[in-house]
């Protein structure tokens, strides 16, 4: 699994008990521009046992997802490059979000929440994301 920061090169964060590589069912892309959000959710999902992608907008995300398919997005709105409603509108217009649930990360009130499969208010708090997370990748 990969987690990049900025345009830094990837770094792979492989679990020890985790021998799966991304595109398994139980494969997460974070795609958040905070830095400490961001690298917080890679750790704690990581030490959960998933395979965690981890990147900084939706560009990045439309990358991510052509190349290794996740199960779940946990998805900022607000990000710089490209934000989260671009790339919905985009992953949505290649079909990348065929068989793939998408939870919005946000801490503001969304007008439209049709097409994701759940809003989860930021702070995240981890007793309200891990229901999410088990329900949704297993």
């Amino acid at each position: 699994m990969w987690v990049r920061h900025g345009k830094c090169s990837p770094r792979l964060i492989v679990p020890h008990e985790l021998a799966m590589t991304p595109g398994t069912d139980r494969t997460i892309l974070i795609v958040e521009d905070d830095a400490d959000a961001r690298e917080a959710l890679s750790e704690f999902l990581s030490a959960k046992g998933y395979a965690v992608a981890a990147v900084t907008n939706g560009l990045a995300a439309l990358d991510e997802i052509e190349a290794h398919k996740p199960k779940l997005i946990l998805l900022d709105l607000a990000m710089p490059v490209m934000d989260g409603y671009r790339f919905l509108d985009l992953a949505r217009q290649r079909h990348l979000l065929d068989d793939v649930a998408v939870v919005v990360t946000t801490a503001h009130q969304l007008p439209n929440t049709s097409g994701v499969t759940a809003v989860l208010a930021k702070p995240i708090k981890p007793e309200r994301l891990m229901p999410l997370v088990q329900r949704l990748a297993g």
